[in-house]
């Protein structure tokens, strides 16, 4: 759950001691300072590196690539349901910037069918993934039990 935190105090880092002659002497922020505010702030500790991928879509759907089956399978639809989510989670407070990918795939030529899920860190290399083949009906109860312990929501009523 997360609480409303107003602009004004995610920038209350305390200001540097002016020098003397300082126009900030007065307890004014001058531009210099707000400046080195500015740029400590949007500085990362992880490089981005892009990717570029080619996605195949079917359906509703494109079948994340990550899990190998973009050629023999599509995202499940049924009953109104697109069984494909791609979820994030961001939190300034504990530096949290997280992604989550959960996908049912139905390799329609053989009939199997996958619970597909890839999480981690946005602009990191940290993170995993895991693709498991399960029969039709333990796959959409599995699919629907990581969505509802990854939101707290019942996949039904999103």
């Amino acid at each position: 759950k997360y609480k409303y935190v107003p602009r004004e105090r995610l920038f209350a880092a305390p200001l540097p001691e002016p020098a003397d002659g300082d126009s900030g002497a007065t307890g004014r922020a001058t531009s210099n300072d707000l400046a080195a505010r500015k740029s400590a702030l949007t500085k990362s500790m992880y490089q981005c590196k892009a990717k570029c991928m080619t996605v195949k879509v079917a359906g509703l759907g494109a079948v994340h690539e990550d899990s190998g089956l973009q050629e023999s399978g599509v995202v499940l639809q049924e009953n109104g349901k697109v069984y494909s989510e791609t979820m994030s989670l961001a939190d300034v407070r504990t530096d949290t910037n997280s992604y989550y990918i959960l996908q049912l795939i139905h390799q329609t030529a053989k009939n199997r069918y996958h619970v597909f899920r890839k999480w981690g860190r946005i602009g990191t290399t940290i993170g995993g993934s895991k693709l498991e083949r399960l029969p039709k009906a333990e796959a959409i109860a599995e699919f629907e039990w990581q969505f509802l312990d990854k939101t707290g929501f019942d996949f039904s009523q999103r």
